[in-house]
């Protein structure tokens, strides 16, 4: 977050509490294809479109992420800190922290799919 915009402490746990939410479906998913051959056919049953979509959903996100730090960063390069935080400034830190998160999680989920889609498909499912 920008050393001007704090975050009052119950928005800290939330902040938190999404990260380790995050992380948990991460293990989540790691763990089904494991432990799952349920969830490894339901991977195989899908397309390649379903992949492109969840890989299109990264994108999306990293490249909203790659704005808001690209908006924080020169907005704050032009900004003084003797006039108030601007809004743009404001806006673009949390979408920023709010979208770190999510995008991480969502790659190495897809990165996850994408190796079990890759790999060979259990006999049960092949046609």
């Amino acid at each position: 977050m920008h050393e001007y915009f704090q975050m009052p402490a119950i928005a800290s746990f939330v902040y938190m509490a999404y990260w380790v939410v995050c992380g948990a479906y991460v293990i989540f998913v790691l763990s089904a294809v494991f432990m799952s051959r349920a969830y490894r056919d339901r991977i195989h049953r899908g397309t390649w479109l379903h992949v492109m979509e969840g890989w299109a959903l990264v994108a999306a996100l990293w490249v909203a992420g790659v704005w808001a730090h690209h908006i924080a960063v020169t907005a704050d390069r032009d900004w003084s800190a003797a006039t108030p935080l601007p809004s743009m400034l404001r806006v673009a830190a949390v979408a920023y922290w709010i979208l770190a998160p999510a995008a991480l999680a969502a790659l190495a989920v897809m990165v996850i799919t994408t190796i079990v889609r890759v790999s060979p498909p259990p006999r049960s499912v092949r046609t």
